[in-house]
Formats: C-alpha cells, structure tokens, sequence
C-alpha cells in the first residue's frame, strides 16, 4: 500500500465506528439444520448531535419533513418520535441555543422544506434556531407547552392530524427507557403517546397501552393494557414483541446513556424494527435469544455499548464471519460517480480501502480469529491490490481514467473467478458423463440383464397376437364413427332447413330394440300428419313456422317446463310423444295462416306475446289455486294429491261457501286437468300482425296415441348434438386423435420388442437420457468458457 493510503487506513482506524459493518454469521450447515445469518452495524457520531446526523443519512436519502428536539432535553425528543414516526421522516437533535452545523447540512442534505420544532425557548433557542431555518425558506413549526408532559400532549394532538390512530401509548415522563423502547410499536400500529407523571394521564377514547410496571407508572383509575418486564431491559423486549410478530431486524440502544439512544427512532421506520435496550457491556440472555439470526442495528459509541457486547449476539460454537465486501462497496461508489460528477472517485476508493483494512485491524483480530482459530480470511486481497497499483498510477499519471480502470480490474476479478468456476463445472461434468456412459456398458452386458430381456422379449410378442386383433376390431370402430359423423356434418344444413320434418325422419331411422320400437311408429304418424298438411298450405316451411328447427327446440324446451311445473304443483306428471307434437305444430299454424281453431277436436289454447306462455297461463288464476291449496292444508293431510279422494273438489266447495261463486282456475287448471295424459306446446314466430309469437298447446287422453313417454328429451339432445356442425367437427377430430393413439400405441409396442432385441430397456433409456443432458450442458459451458477466456485477455 503506498504511504499516502497507509496515512489514511491509521486515520480511518477512529472513524471507522462511525458507521461499520461489524460482520456476517452463518450457521454451519454441517452443525445445524437451522441456518441463521446476522449483519451488524454501528452508528454513531462523536457526540449526540452528529449520531442523530449518520442515523438519518443511514435511513433517509430525502425527506419533506424533518422533526427537530432538544440533544439535552430526553422527554421533548421522546416526544418527537411518534411525530417522526407519523411524517416518516428523520428525528434530528439540536444543540439548545444554535442550530449545530452538522444538523443544518444534514436538512439540506434531505431537502427539507419543513421543520417541526419540539420544546420551548428554553429547550431550543427560537432566535438561534428557527430564525436560522426560516432564513433558509424552511417553513417551521414549533410544538411547545408548559412543561414536558403538556408538551407531549401538543406532539400528540399533531400526531392525530396525521393518522387515525387506534392506540394511546403513556410512558413515564421522568425517565427516558420505556419511552424510548415504545417508539417501535408506532411502526405497525397506528398509535400516539402521551408522558406522565405516573398519576394522571389525558383521557381518550383510543385503546390504552400503559407502557411500564405500576411502581414506574402506577396510573390512578387505569384500566387498559400494560406492558412490561422486570426491569427497562425486559420491558423493552416486550413492547417489542408486542410491537412486531415477525421481523428480521432490531436497533440495539443504551438503556442507562440516552444522549446517543435518543434519535433511534428514526430507524424503526426504516428497517421495521424494535428498539431493543441493553447495558454498556452486557446482554441479558433474553435479548440474545430475541436478537439471535436477526440483523441489529447498534446506536452510539463504544463508550454507550463496547464493541464486546457483539460477541454475546453474534458468537455461537460453529460461527464463521466473513469480512467486509469490498467489491459491493466499490461498487456503491463507481454508482455514485454516474449519478454525480463531483464525486472524487479516488478519494472515495481510498476511504473503502482504509475501512477494509480497518475493519480487518479491528474486527478480525478480535473475533474471528478467536472464532476461527487463525484460519485467514480476506477474498478480496487481490482486488485490493490491484486497486493500489492503479492508485498509485493516478498519483504518476493525472490522465489516467480512474473509474474505468478500476471497472476493469473488477471485470477482470469476476471473470477470472468465473473462468476459474466454470473449469470446475466442465471437469465435473465429463467425470459424470465417462461414469454414465461406463454403467451403460456395464447393464448391457450383464448376463442377468441379458436373460431378462429374452424374457420381456418372447411375453411382448405372445401378447402382440391377442392385441393385434382388438387392434383390428378397435379400429374398425373408429373408422365406422368417422363415417357416421362425416355423413352427419354433410347433412346438418338438410336438417336445419327442414326443421321438425327431418327431426321425425331421423328418429325413424334410429335402430332401436323392444319397448322402443314404438317411438318409430309414432315419428312415423307424426311424419305423416306434417306431409299431409304441408300438401294442404298449411305448413310453410319459413324460418318462423312451427315446424322449424328452432321453433322445434323451443317446443321441447316449453314440454320440459311444463313438467317441471306440474311436479312443483303436486298434479300428476304427464306425459308427450310426436304425435302430439306434430298435430299441435299443425294447429299453430292454422290459427296463424288462416284462423282455423280446434283442427283435431282435442283442447286447444292460444296465446300470443313476447312472454313465457306458461308464466302467462299459470298467471290466470294463480290466486284461486293458492287460496284452494291453503284450504286443502288445512283440511286435509299434507299428503295429498289434489285429483284424487275429492279433496280438491272439496276444496272448491268450500271456497264457494266462503266468496259466493265458484273457483274459477281457468287455464291454469286446465294445465293441471288430470284427464290429459298428453300435452306439447309449439310455437309460431311469423307474428302475423299480433303483438308477438304465437303459442298453441295441445292435450288429450292416452288413448288415441300409441307411445306416451318423456323418453323424448334424450332424441331432442341427441339431434341437437348432431345438427350443431362445430360440435360434429370436435368429435371428428376426437375420434382421429383416438385413431392416431392406436396407431403409435401399435408402433410403440413394435420398437419396445426391437429395444429389447438390441438390449435396451427403461433403465438404459434413463441412462441415455442422462448423458444426453450433460453432453448438452457441456456445450453449452465450453461455449461459455471460451467466450470468457476470450474477454479475460483483453483486459490483461
């Protein structure tokens, strides 16, 4: 190292526990299945002031606002913090008759604009330092009372402008411990808090935490929650417990000096953690349980808390530390270079220089090689090295181009690492490659392997004579599906034309079995009848007629309806066939086209409109039949059927002694006549000059027709499958793809017995596999490594 660094690594010794990274542990992965990592950092200044300056540099790049209390004065910065806490901005110490020159660059530095003065006169000079701010176009707002806790009450009420808070916090206003400690609840909950004088306190309507024991905060006619320990230490670690269920991170604090302790609760924000209190040079064995795998963040100088203090938080049997990062801080410094040009890179490379060496001086010496036993640590040598030379090139050289330089080294650094990694990885990988392929050999000619693969070979064949047939026979049957869904998309623009004519047709020419035959005899009846009556005009074959498709589904969709109806309004289940279906289109037309009513002699209702028909025919006399039923429950069992053993006859009776007329359902019992054994509905959209679609229904007894059943709703969904010409292309290229798994299953089975023949097998296939993918790797990093080596000479 040349003389010039030499100076500042001794210099650097002293500032070094201004802010530190103190170190790394990890848990030994061979000692422990539970792995802990800890960073800890120091910050602190020379006195009270300048620590609450590095506290805020640390958490705050800017900050809006900034909270300013008295450095002497505990109870008024006490206060402050749950201000800070709310603005999310810096708590900043002051000096009582001045605004200290630390603290005002620190305000510029976070480009201030306003600033909240907590305390009176006599804590902060008003002449000395919020003239000082306002000369500097600072906006500042003085929060200030009688005495500390009327102070305390002014903080919070300001505090409530800004959060809705939920909690009221009251601490001991004599003593700065439990005060100091309760700052971290303000992180996740939206709280407040007031000082004491341990008697009275300001009533709210907030829930109310009592923040230390009743000897420190006895509380006249409290009756909220209270929070508290032994003694100061335990206390603190039960606010924070309470404060946070999880968290990785906890501030380490003076619970007997509050100078340094004061400004912390700037950090709580910042890193969302509890401030954890301790002596100067112990830890009670609580606080090293809480804080053990977590990173702390101590405030003040040694002289607060000795450096000592880390061995009780960090040091376990199997700790390894590893030493300051000097990469990452180079790093740091060439990122702020880009960002400001009068940044003096060399300067600030000779300070990261000197905090390494420094940190290794104070750090190393002291723990690790305890920890360690002399085993050396410091990757970074080289790079420190090389860092030097160039330094001292600079010195020579006013024309050397510093950052790139040192940019070039780290380059160089990376990737000779990466080189020396990646030569690592490729020997690795042809061992494995040399080691698959040498037990590939070996399976193969086993002789054990061998006489298994005969084996495997002469059942693979006997069962290939029984799969060839049901080969065969499978696809046959695909083949003949093909044909069928192929003839079926060829014709679904007949079927659509033709509507309730094709529907009749293709239900005759369904092959069926006994009892089913008859569904054929009646599609043949119903066939007949829609012939008959489209000679005579009657039937126009329009998109609007009844008998088109859609209105052949629309008359399904209404059958199914009206069932569903009659089983909610207990009347016997009827039931439909074509016929029916067929003379009810008929008659819907008829009324239509030329007027004609009752064309086949049986019950015959029209309606006409927009609306569901039978929301309209259920309509009339919907009341009647409710009142009839209510009679029937009161009169008769509730199990009941209301056509059978008089009692809706008897109800009506009954409903006629009580309004003086008859129970008139009209067609609402007409749809609930137990005489009709056979009801459809069709419907005719021409419109013709009415308000709406025409709707016709159609009943009669069982006896003029061959087949009653609702067996029908499985042919209407069938035939909508097969006229919907999407869904038929779907189930071809279903029906191909089985085709086509049959195929390969077939092949499969010929290259499995051809496998077993060469004396391959699952085993081999897996091993093969695997040196598929090292070999691939292999290329890929001999690639890589050349690309590498290559950008490695240019940098020599």
């Amino acid at each position: 190292m040349n003389t010039k660094l030499l100076k500042k690594v001794l210099a650097s010794t002293l500032a070094l526990s201004m802010v530190l990274p103190i170190g790394v542990v990890n848990a030994d992965k061979q000692n422990t299945q539970q792995e802990k990592s800890q960073q800890t950092t120091r910050i602190s200044g020379k006195d009270r002031i300048t620590t609450s300056v590095e506290i805020s540099k640390s958490a705050y790049t800017t900050s809006e606002n900034v909270v300013l209390a008295s450095g002497f004065n505990f109870a008024d910065a006490l206060s402050a913090g749950q201000l800070a806490s709310a603005l999310n901005a810096p708590l900043l110490l002051s000096s009582q008759n001045k605004l200290d020159s630390q603290t005002k660059n620190e305000i510029e530095r976070l480009k201030a604009k306003k600033v909240y003065v907590v305390g009176g006169d006599n804590a902060i000079s008003k002449s000395g330092v919020d003239k000082n701010l306002q000369s500097s176009n600072i906006n500042v707002t003085r929060l200030e009372g009688q005495d500390r806790y009327s102070t305390s009450q002014k903080v919070m009420e300001k505090t409530k402008e800004i959060i809705n808070p939920e909690y009221l916090l009251i601490a001991s206003g004599k003593n700065f411990p439990d005060a100091l400690a309760a700052t971290g609840f303000f992180v996740n909950h939206k709280s407040v808090m007031v000082l004491s004088d341990g008697v009275t306190y300001p009533q709210s309507n907030l829930q109310e935490i009592a923040i230390g024991g009743k000897n420190q905060l006895p509380l006249k006619g409290f009756t909220g929650r209270r929070v508290s320990g032994k003694d100061r230490y335990e206390t603190a670690l039960e606010i924070a417990k309470l404060s946070f269920d999880k968290n990785n991170n906890a501030i380490l604090a003076s619970g007997q000096v509050f100078a340094d302790s004061l400004s912390a609760v700037s950090l709580t924000k910042k890193h969302s953690a509890p401030i954890i209190l301790t002596q100067s040079n112990y830890l009670t064995e609580n606080a090293k349980k809480y804080l053990n795998g977590k990173n702390v963040f101590i405030v003040g100088g040694e002289k607060t808390v000795v450096n000592k203090i880390l061995t009780n938080i960090t040091a376990e049997e199997r700790a390894k530390i590893a030493s300051f990062n000097l990469e990452e801080e180079i790093e740091k410094v060439l990122a702020k270079k880009k960002k400001n040009d009068n940044v003096n890179l060399e300067k600030e490379i000779e300070r990261i220089l000197a905090k390494n060496q420094a940190y290794q001086n104070l750090i190393i010496k002291q723990e690790v090689e305890k920890a360690l036993s002399g085993k050396q640590i410091g990757k970074s040598v080289d790079l420190e090295k090389e860092i030097e030379k160039i330094l001292d090139k600079k010195q020579s050289n006013q024309n050397v181009d510093l950052e790139k330089e040192i940019n070039r080294v780290i380059t160089k650094r990376r990737l000779k690492d990466s080189i020396d990694s990646g030569e690592k990885t490729i020997a690795d990988a042809k061992k494995r490659l040399a080691d698959y392929k040498e037990k590939l050999k070996k399976y193969k000619e086993d002789p054990e392997n061998i006489k298994k693969f005969e084996e495997k070979i002469k059942r693979m064949q006997k069962e290939n004579e029984e799969y060839e047939k049901t080969y065969k026979a499978q696809k046959a049957r695909i083949n003949k599906r093909i044909e069928e869904v192929n003839n079926d998309i060829s014709l679904v623009d007949y079927r659509l034309n033709e509507g309730a004519f094709a529907f009749f047709e293709w239900v005759t020419e369904q092959k069926l079995e006994y009892p089913n035959p008859q569904f054929k005899k009646d599609a043949e009846n119903a066939l007949d009848i829609l012939n008959e009556y489209y000679k005579k005009g009657d039937i126009k074959k329009t998109p609007e007629d009844a008998t088109s498709y859609n209105n052949l589904f629309a008359s399904f969709e209404l059958s199914q309806q009206l069932k569903e109806f009659r089983r909610k309004a207990k009347a016997d289940m009827v039931g439909t066939n074509l016929t029916i279906l067929a003379k009810t289109m008929v008659s819907c037309n008829r009324n239509v086209y030329s007027s004609n009513k009752n064309t086949f002699n049986i019950i015959e209702y029209l309606y006409s409109s927009e609306e569901n028909p039978i929301n309209y025919w259920y309509n009339d006399g919907k009341a009647v039949y409710e009142e009839l039923l209510k009679i029937i429950g009161e009169k008769y069992s509730n199990n009941w059927n209301e056509w059978e053993n008089n009692a809706m006859e008897n109800a009506k009776k009954e409903y006629e002694r009580i309004h003086g007329k008859e129970a008139d359902l009209g067609h609402f019992g007409e749809l609930l006549n137990r005489k009709y054994d056979v009801i459809a509905i069709a419907r005719n959209s021409s419109k013709n000059g009415s308000n709406g679609d025409i709707y016709c229904l159609n009943a009669d007894d069982f006896r003029n027709y061959g087949r009653v059943s609702s067996d029908y709703a499985g042919f209407f969904e069938r035939y909508k499958h097969i006229t919907n010409k999407d869904q038929l292309l779907r189930d071809k290229k279903s029906l191909e793809t089985d085709l086509n798994r049959e195929e390969m299953y077939k092949k499969e089975r010929e290259e499995r017995i051809k496998s077993l023949k060469n004396y391959e097998d699952s085993e081999t296939d897996q091993i093969r596999m695997e040196i598929r993918w090292i070999e691939n790797d292999l290329a890929k990093w001999e690639k890589e490594q050349q690309e590498k080596k290559a950008a490695y000479d240019k940098l020599k």
